[in-house]
């Protein structure tokens, strides 16, 4: 929608500056003033200046979208503008930024759900930003915010994308990157798309289906968010770097083999050959050093032999990403805890093994943990402390192709829920064995259970969480407490 029909609209004011170019320039025609004239949207990386007064975007290079606040409908929450009614840039006081003269601005507090969002559409589809490498921004914000950018493939079909909603978590987790200390006066951001994750649901970023760009705002907080001149830009290697504000992790560091760009500890090295090293651990404490990565590789101390209480495992392990490390406790009969760190977006895992190991690596097995002869149909068990990420939980089967007659080898691994891993919070947790894989006859001989952990934080976090009560359950619902294979 425009503003009204005094106002010019932006073709035409371009096509008076053309005319007025031959009489007295740009100025007056953009409301500016003495000074260096800006002309709209001069730049074709341009999202938006909002130099125009009315809520569309640029419409260079196939853009064709505009500006819009939803909220997530607590009943005392307070946005401006209001969610549905017609957006109007922001006069900016004078000076801040220069010759730039509107902004887009949302202002609220007390939402207690999901938040508020600040957002511009790019077309009525979707928008490649194939050959770009990111989106930059000048921002000023009272709280921090994430920003968020939706594809096709994140976004559920109720929100114009293609996604099904085929459990709680599949759907409108979009790529994004988390401002954590935000400037509350004029500041330039840059967020390359090398920096963009998901929060629980891992999916591949898709360039040719980028559908918005958002500045999301979370619940519990009184906010006001001032955004100017969204942009894409260009960037190459060492330069695709993300702004990092926050003094707890100002060190920016590039995107390796592993590892996407993200915003690390004061004193980190972002050398890929030197890795995140001991300055990583100390600065966020607890874990273990040693505790890194597979478990041949790992100290004798990670591991728990014969844990108290544990149904089947005759072994425990942590399991980590590279980056993350651990340290594993029995803190009481039936339950076991790891706590350590996690890089941005980290994951580590407690990991039950259940056929005892002939060879540690690769795993050889002569008696393996038989699905179908113990008859068992589902495991149960109980999350405590789940890191931001969730938690979700890997079958990890055995095979005897490769392997000589009568020993058993590593399998394929089947995440519970497919290809988009079901992520679990606290609580109770019951799944069924066939979810392990799409069809029948589904895994039958395992070497072990991999319940990972997910960080699903931008910046590196600590973690410590625990499960208990693991139980398996047969075709009729009852108990399985069988011992271990041992082939006795």
């Amino acid at each position: 929608m425009r503003r009204a029909a005094s106002q010019p609209s932006r073709a035409a004011r371009r096509w008076a500056c053309g005319l007025a170019l031959f009489v007295a320039g740009c100025n007056a025609i953009f409301d500016i003033g003495a000074g260096t004239p800006r002309p709209l949207c001069a730049d074709e990386l341009l999202i938006d200046d909002l130099e125009d007064g009315d809520n569309e975007i640029c419409k260079t290079n196939d853009r064709d979208g505009s500006w819009w606040v939803t909220e997530d409908g607590t009943l005392d929450g307070q946005v401006t503008p209001r969610q549905g009614s017609r957006f109007e840039p922001t006069l900016i006081e004078e000076g801040p930024r220069g010759n730039s003269r509107y902004a887009a601005r949302v202002r609220g507090s007390g939402f207690t759900a999901w938040g508020a969002v600040m957002g511009l559409s790019l077309t009525s589809t979707s928008y490649s930003v194939l050959g770009l490498d990111g989106v930059r921004f000048w921002m000023k914000s009272t709280t921090p915010v994430s920003i968020s950018l939706p594809t096709l493939e994140t976004a559920s079909i109720r929100s114009g994308g293609e996604c099904i909603d085929s459990t709680a978590q599949t759907c409108d987790d979009h790529f994004a990157f988390s401002i954590t200390a935000p400037s509350p006066d004029w500041f330039e951001y840059r967020v390359p798309f090398n920096a963009l994750s998901q929060v629980g649901v891992f999916m591949t970023w898709n360039p040719s289906h980028l559908m918005a760009f958002q500045v999301n705002v979370p619940p519990g907080v009184e906010f006001d968010v001032s955004l100017d001149d969204p942009s894409f830009y260009r960037c190459e290697g060492a330069d695709c770097l993300p702004t990092c504000s926050d003094p707890e992790f100002p060190v920016s560091c590039g995107e390796t083999e592993g590892s996407i760009a993200s915003c690390r500890p004061p004193g980190t090295n972002c050398d890929p050959d030197v890795g995140l090293g001991d300055e990583y651990f100390v600065a966020l404490g607890g874990g273990d050093p040693e505790c890194v990565g597979i478990p041949s590789e790992q100290a004798p101390r990670c591991f728990l032999e014969g844990s108290n209480g544990i149904p089947f495992a005759t072994r425990v392990n942590p399991y980590t990403d590279g980056l993350a490390n651990a340290k594993l406790r029995n803190p009481e009969p039936g339950k076991v805890c790891m706590k350590g760190n996690m890089g941005a977006f980290g994951a580590a895992a407690i990991t039950f093994i259940v056929s005892p190991i002939v060879s540690d690596f690769p795993p050889v097995v002569r008696y393996p943990f038989d699905l179908e002869a113990l008859d068992i149909a589902a495991i149960e068990f109980t999350i405590t402390n789940a890191p931001l990420g969730g938690v979700s939980l890997e079958l990890r089967s055995l095979g005897s192709d490769d392997c000589e007659p009568g020993f058993y080898c590593l399998g394929p691994v089947f995440p519970l829920g497919g290809p988009n891993a079901t992520i679990f919070t606290d609580g109770t947790v019951h799944a069924d064995i066939a979810d392990f894989e799409p069809s029948d006859p589904g895994p039958r001989h395992v070497l072990s259970f991999y319940f990972w952990g997910h960080s699903g934080s931008p910046v590196p976090t600590t973690y410590d969480f625990c499960l208990s009560d693991v139980k398996f359950l047969n075709s009729l619902g009852e108990l399985v407490t069988p011992a271990p294979a041992s082939g006795g």
